[in-house]
């Protein structure tokens, strides 16, 4: 007899039942991780497209604001407050040091996206991190104007999170169908 409290038996799966079920989860976790490789792309090409904008405004500013000291230092009966010049200068290298950062994490992504059919894995976990890394640095520099991105952020985060999830259950579904696989 068999005991009331105990879990009843898993009913024996054929190899063929095994294969189709995996094939299944297999094909799941491609689907998630189309979808992090989508926001990887997104995300990237956006940063960079942003910021190739940003560093060709900052060479705008910049110049503009060296014409207008030259034509300020060249008229006798105006001053400039040489402190405010070197603010302005340093603000210029700050947001320009910004800015390049912003482009190699646009690179690495668009790296990333590229690498993520070779190693999913390892791929979305480092789009992630970086995701990440960039979007700390990012609320630290400019806290007001990251935060109204954070639901935007929070999607990505989502989808890239899923992503690493999926790019693990793969690469362990794999692992098992090698060894199912391979000879005893």
């Amino acid at each position: 007899m068999s005991e009331p409290n105990a879990a009843p038996a898993k009913p024996a799966r054929s190899p063929a039942m095994r294969k189709r079920l995996g094939n299944l989860a297999e094909e799941q976790h491609k689907r998630h991780l189309r979808t992090a490789k989508g926001v990887i792309m997104f995300v990237a090409l956006l940063s960079l497209g942003l910021n190739v904008y940003n560093w060709h405004a900052l060479d705008e500013a910049e110049a503009d604001f060296e014409r207008q000291i030259a034509i300020v230092r060249n008229n006798p009966a105006m001053t400039v407050d040489e402190a405010k010049v070197k603010e302005v200068r340093a603000n210029i290298s700050s947001a320009r040091t910004q800015t390049e950062f912003y482009l190699g994490v646009s690179v690495a992504l668009l790296g990333l996206f590229f690498y993520v059919n070779a190693n999913p894995f390892v791929a979305t976990s480092a789009a992630f991190g970086i995701y990440l890394l960039a979007s700390v640095i990012g609320l630290i520099c400019n806290p007001i104007g990251n935060v109204l991105g954070l639901a935007v952020k929070a999607v990505i985060v989502a989808a890239l999170f899923k992503g690493v999830q999926s790019g693990m259950e793969l690469k362990k579904l794999r692992e098992n169908a090698a060894k199912e696989d391979a000879p005893a």
